[in-house]
């Protein structure tokens, strides 16, 4: 109980700052900052590796259940 609550904190946690980095990211771009920008691309691609792997983790621990009738 205590670790699916801590999971879904930790997803909701990376889904708050991909969204946060993305307008970053177009900010970066347009004033032409290219080394930050590419540290800020770097911050967001582990942010989605984490999220897949939350996901992925979520899912071992929290089998579906079958709703067929």
């Amino acid at each position: 109980m205590i670790n699916e609550s801590n999971s879904q904190k930790q997803l909701q946690l990376a889904t708050v700052m991909t969204g946060v980095l993305v307008p970053i990211i177009m900010a970066l771009a347009i004033l032409e900052s290219y080394y930050v920008l590419g540290i800020a691309i770097v911050i967001e691609l582990a942010l989605i590796v984490w999220t897949v792997m939350l996901v992925k983790s979520t899912k071992q621990n929290n089998p579906p259940t079958d709703q067929r009738g």
